[in-house]
């Protein structure tokens, strides 16, 4: 069955997973909807004191109050951008349009690591690694590793569960083709940036890169980095082998031209 079109009465949904060109999208996104209201949030931190994934449902004091705002403004909003996972839709009388961008888990991984070195002063991730010693596999093992753990499907599926099981991928794909108006990734950025022009009719297009991470000191990843992430990651790998092999062929086939 195709996918339905999204509509005026669609409220789009950004799912901002961090270091996949999120700060470019979010700027996309408020040059198209310029002159609409908008909510535009990052919430800290992807597990609850409960040890769950804090999700829209999760009942964390800031992100209930974000979900009842977003509710009540949700007819005069001209888009929602959050890294909270997907869920938002089920506080909501109007119809939603999510979209979100992927990359490559190990590349990724990388970008957040620099990252939090260069906001160690305002962000709190570098000292929580700071905490563990800059111990990788002690990193991993806890809840502030858990952006370098299989974190895109877990953003995409909405679960509760921190662990990310092999069939979580498969729940990620249907989510994706039936709850997603698009996913695009970051490697194939231009192409995507036309198929979501096309679906969400916008006129801004101009693809200006913000927020690029300087990844030239090698001495700041820990032994091995690459490759321990990359089994720390397996079924986002497998989820973007997906999406680059067989969603996106065929998603842009009409917009490569």
């Amino acid at each position: 069955m195709a996918k339905r079109e999204v509509t005026a009465k669609d409220l789009p949904i950004y799912i901002h997973i961090n270091k996949a060109a999120g700060h470019t999208l979010r700027a996309l996104l408020h040059d198209n909807y310029a002159g609409r209201p908008c909510i535009d949030v990052i919430v800290r931190g992807i597990v609850s004191e409960s040890g769950l994934v804090r999700t829209p449902a999760s009942g964390d004091f800031d992100i209930t109050c974000l979900v009842a705002e977003i509710r009540s403004r949700q007819h005069e909003l001209g888009f929602v951008a959050t890294n909270l996972p997907y869920g938002i839709h089920e506080y909501l009388n109007r119809p939603a349009a999510y979209f979100t961008f992927m990359r490559d888990p190990v590349e990724r991984c990388v970008s957040y690591w620099y990252f939090a070195y260069a906001q160690r002063d305002t962000n709190p991730a570098w000292r929580n690694f700071e905490r563990h010693g800059f111990d990788l596999d002690s990193i991993l093992a806890s809840a502030n590793g858990a952006q370098l753990s299989d974190h895109q499907t877990r953003s995409i599926t909405g679960s509760v569960r921190l662990e990310v099981q092999p069939s979580d991928v498969e729940w990620a794909k249907q989510r994706v083709l039936n709850d997603f108006a698009f996913v695009g990734a970051v490697e194939r950025f231009d192409d995507c940036l036309k198929k979501l022009a096309v679906t969400f009719s916008w006129e801004q297009t101009a693809n200006f890169a913000l927020n690029v991470g300087d990844k030239t000191d090698q001495s700041l990843l820990p032994a091995g980095f690459r490759d321990r992430v990359l089994n720390a990651n397996r079924q986002d790998a497998a989820l973007y082998e997906w999406l680059i092999g067989e969603y996106l062929p065929r998603e842009l086939k009409t917009v490569s031209a």
